[in-house]
């Protein structure tokens, strides 16, 4: 079963969300190359000079979009934050949940895939509360979470293959990645760890298939995950990899846990911080529902 307490949800969010990006950190960082085009008009549109922060940044890829803004970035992993230091951004390593900023300091904050790792509706709420008390009055936050609802493909007759919310297509691609929805909202999703110059399980070589598109009698990604949440379920949360025996002989596998979001669910959470915050923007974009809040 998920937590039900503070105390549940942090031995979860530990195991399959810290230690996980820890363990993965620089390999992630090298899958991690391309910034989407809608956080970045987000940027652009900002003002010259605006005192912009990343919570959640990963390797960074957001924080040289606009040189004309002051970004600072902040991240719970150590090793995705080393990463953004021996780039010479101003990084902090902190959590989501306790933010080492002072009121109202920021014109502007975006936080991409990270409020989906917290695994209550409390702490989904709370760390959105925490985002917008970082922010001046009229400041606005950007929000990315994954999406229970998946797109797919225009083009019927081709065959692409399936990539999880935070991927998307390779930079220079046309192409739509094709996606199943989650058929359950609290998922392990798999990570198998590859050595440097390797590729990763969820970046296919060319005329193969990636680890999301199921083979013949073989489970996708998804399906697997859903499968993890079952057997984690019935083991009383133990070792995922073990359970779902996930183990690939090409390199360790890891499981990260995720709350996908349903159509309206980031919207409610929104609507309960009104006395705070109004809604600017509401809208779906690779795999993921987005939204766009306005500190009062």
């Amino acid at each position: 079963s998920m937590p039900t307490d503070d105390v549940a949800a942090l031995r979860l969010e530990q195991e399959h969300v810290h230690e996980v990006y820890e363990q993965i950190a620089s390999h992630f960082s090298g899958t991690r190359h391309t910034a989407w085009p809608k956080v970045c008009e987000f940027l652009n549109r900002l003002p010259p000079g605006s005192l912009v922060l990343d919570v959640g940044c990963g390797n960074g890829k957001y924080i040289n979009v606009n040189p004309s803004l002051i970004m600072l970035g902040c991240d719970r992993s150590f090793g995705l934050a080393s990463i953004c230091r021996d780039r010479g951004f101003s990084i902090a390593v902190c959590d989501i949940l306790s933010l080492p900023y002072r009121r109202g300091t920021f014109d502007a904050c975006i936080c991409i895939a990270v409020v989906h790792h917290l695994s209550t509706r409390e702490r989904r709420l709370a760390a959105l509360r925490h985002l917008l008390d970082v922010l001046r009055p009229g400041g606005l936050l950007l929000v990315y979470v994954w999406a229970q609802e998946q797109e797919k493909s225009a083009n019927k007759g081709r065959k692409k293959k399936a990539q999880t919310p935070d991927e998307g297509p390779k930079s220079g691609s046309a192409n739509r990645a094709q996606r199943t929805s989650f058929e359950k909202q609290d998922v392990f999703v798999p990570w198998r760890y590859a050595e440097p110059g390797k590729k990763s399980v969820m970046h296919a070589e060319p005329g193969k298939k990636s680890v999301m598109h199921a083979e013949p009698g073989k489970k996708s990604v998804m399906q697997q995950a859903e499968q993890c949440t079952d057997s984690a379920a019935q083991t009383g949360g133990e070792d995922k990899s073990s359970v779902c025996g996930l183990e690939g002989k090409e390199g360790s596998v890891f499981h990260r846990y995720y709350h996908v979001f349903h159509q309206t669910e980031l919207r409610e959470l929104c609507e309960e911080l009104s006395s705070v915050a109004e809604m600017a923007e509401y809208y779906h974009d690779r795999g993921n529902w987005c939204v766009v809040l306005r500190k009062l």
